[in-house]
Order: structure tokens, then sequence, then C-alpha cells
């Protein structure tokens, strides 16, 4: 095989240890963002699928009665 068609540098780094330690921290700070984001888009629509097959015991115990709810706390 000719050295044209092979690329110089693998597109995945097999050796996560050579990957700087900078660039690392900086990775699993930008994915932990997205699954912050993931979560605060998806959560509501988890609560409205919920409320919609009668899961209603949110409802019941904590926005009915707050003060109860703040006394078992």
């Amino acid at each position: 095989m000719n050295a044209i068609n092979r690329p110089r540098i693998p597109a995945i780094i097999k050796r996560p240890d050579l990957v700087n330690p900078a660039k690392r921290s900086i990775l699993a700070i930008i994915a932990a963002i997205g699954w912050i984001l993931w979560m605060y888009l998806i959560m509501p629509l988890a609560a409205v699928l919920a409320w919609w097959f009668g899961y209603q015991r949110l409802d019941l115990f904590i926005l009915v009665d707050p003060v109860r709810t703040a006394q078992t706390l």
C-alpha cells in the first residue's frame, strides 16, 4: 500500500495517555455540559409523558400540600 492512500495520523487515538491532559480535561468539561443540557431538555418531556400516563404523585404530595412536604424534610 502506498503512502498517499494512508493517513499519516490516525483519526482515533488508541492510547489515551498520549492525549494532552489540558485537552482531556476541556473535553470532559464539554461532555459534562452537554449531558447537563440534554437532561435539562429531556426532563420536561419525561414529566409530561409521566403525567400523560397517569403519574400524579408529585402533584398530590408536593404541589397540593407544600407545608406538609416542608415538614417531612
